[in-house]
């Protein structure tokens, strides 16, 4: 792991792991949530994180720094009710679930063309996210198989298959938060709840004006 081993904080870093990406290899980093696996958003990205997780099938949440990268990759025309409520929420813990755009590659979406987007509220990763339309994003773990806590407990079967570990120095020696995102679908005229995570349900309802559907 050593060798592997990097830190948001030192110079060279984002450097390293932009090229890295951009040859479609996966590094693990740490986020404002779990421990994640990050993968370009190209084919061979999601065949990589495929392999790592051994899992088929599965759309990967999208990462992106900015809600003006959305039409990118979604159908839904954002009115200012909408805008509001994102700029309350994001850069935060909580992925929405979206049409997705209608030519948008297979590799990015589920098969009933749904597309999962969040903005991360980390400073380096947000740095790093400017450099693409967007990054696959996946809990470090094998499926079905415990989400490390540490970067000491990364599964060494991971380890084997990717270029780097990115971490907060004030993490070094502590456990990361193992609570993920709040999962809302936005695919129809009202928002569900997918799954309750780090992002307060009450709050978000909140922030939108209405309940969401549970």
């Amino acid at each position: 792991m050593i060798n592997k081993l990097l830190f948001w904080q030192d110079n060279k870093t984002i450097d390293l792991l932009r090229e890295s990406l951009k040859k479609n290899n996966v590094s693990i980093t740490s986020t404002d949530t779990v421990l994640g696996l990050v993968a370009n958003c190209s084919k061979s990205g999601l065949q990589k994180l495929d392999l790592i997780k051994n899992r088929r099938e599965k759309p990967y949440i999208i990462l992106i720094d900015s809600i003006e990268k959305l039409p990118i990759f979604i159908e839904k025309k954002i009115d200012k009710k909408f805008e509001g409520f994102l700029n309350n929420c994001w850069p935060g813990p909580l992925t929405l679930i979206f049409k997705s755009q209608i030519n948008s590659h297979d590799y990015l979406k589920s098969f009933n063309d749904t597309i999962a987007i969040r903005i991360p509220n980390h400073q380096y990763l947000l740095q790093l996210l400017g450099s693409f339309d967007g990054l696959f994003s996946t809990s470090a773990n094998i499926s079905g198989r415990e989400i490390p806590d540490s970067i000491q407990k990364i599964d060494p079967e991971i380890e084997k298959l990717i270029d780097f570990i990115v971490a907060d120095k004030k993490y070094e020696n502590h456990s990361y938060p193992i609570i993920p995102s709040t999962i809302l679908d936005c695919t129809e005229e009202k928002i569900k709840i997918v799954r309750e995570g780090i992002f307060p349900i009450d709050e978000l309802e909140q922030f939108y004006g209405e309940k969401f559907i549970r």
